[in-house]
């Protein structure tokens, strides 16, 4: 599973608290969580992220520090979560197939 963040939509803190309750219900039963955000992110949400995940051993979050690893995310991921403020972002998961 692969999520792509970004800052031009408006989520907000309430929306990522929804989205980390989601992870951990699923998390029992998932493979990977592979995580990247966008430079949009809004700060507030990356953090929640990561303060619940950083150590989570099924997690990986991107940090930016090394290349984008969406190209990958796109090659390996069975399941997609991407705002939906990004059509290329869209698009580029619905042709994988």
């Amino acid at each position: 599973m692969a999520f792509q963040f970004s800052g031009n939509c408006n989520y907000g803190v309430d929306l990522a608290k929804q989205l980390v309750s989601s992870l951990h219900n699923v998390s029992e039963t998932c493979g990977s969580v592979r995580i990247s955000f966008s430079r949009r992110t809004p700060q507030k949400v990356s953090d929640l992220i990561l303060r619940e995940f950083s150590t989570h051993p099924k997690f990986y979050i991107w940090g930016g520090e090394e290349p984008n690893p969406h190209l990958g995310h796109l090659a390996w991921a069975d399941a997609f979560i991407i705002t939906a403020d990004s059509i290329s972002m869209l698009s580029e998961a619905c042709s994988t197939g």
